[in-house]
């Protein structure tokens, strides 16, 4: 029910976004693919940090220009809310993946390892946090909070790429 509430609830979010960043057009040039990626990861990163509070694992970061708004995540539910965005976005990666294959030449181990994802793996890992965030989303006032974090996530991703300094 949760999966099918975020998908619905954030479809105008995801379209915009999709709309407005045009990652067909960022991937068909090897400088504007570069930016693309430095900033996916200035985005990425500050969400990592936050991320780090439910994770533990060990981070290294580059001194690329980072997002200084992203969304504030105080709680386990926010997190699985941004996750939906940042774990949806493997799936649309592998398509951007096929892309620089044909257009670069690039694959998981040189160039296009971002898009990658999981690899043959994107799918069921994919099922796998939907069926985990399923489990959790209990009530419907923890099902607002995933889904007002998502859609906070990609406002906040849309700011981020489309800024211009």
């Amino acid at each position: 029910m949760i999966m099918k509430a975020l998908r619905e609830r954030t479809r105008a979010s995801h379209g915009r976004i999709e709309a407005c960043i045009d990652l067909p057009t960022r991937v068909q040039s090897l400088k504007s693919y570069r930016q693309l990626l430095g900033d996916l990861l200035g985005y990425y990163e500050p969400l990592e940090i936050q991320l780090v509070r439910f994770t533990q694992p060990d981070f290294d970061f580059a001194a690329l220009p980072q997002c200084n708004k992203p969304p504030d995540l105080t709680n386990f539910a926010q997190a699985l809310g941004c996750l939906y965005v940042l774990e949806g976005a493997t799936l649309g990666g592998q398509i951007i993946a096929r892309q620089l294959r044909q257009s670069f030449n690039f694959d998981a181990q040189y160039g296009a390892a971002f898009f990658n994802g999981y690899g043959a793996q994107t799918a069921e890992k994919w099922k796998t946090f939907g069926a985990a965030l399923t489990f959790y989303a209990t009530s419907s006032e923890l099902e607002d909070t995933i889904i007002q974090a998502a859609d906070e996530t990609f406002l906040t991703l849309e700011q981020w790429l489309v800024r211009r300094d």
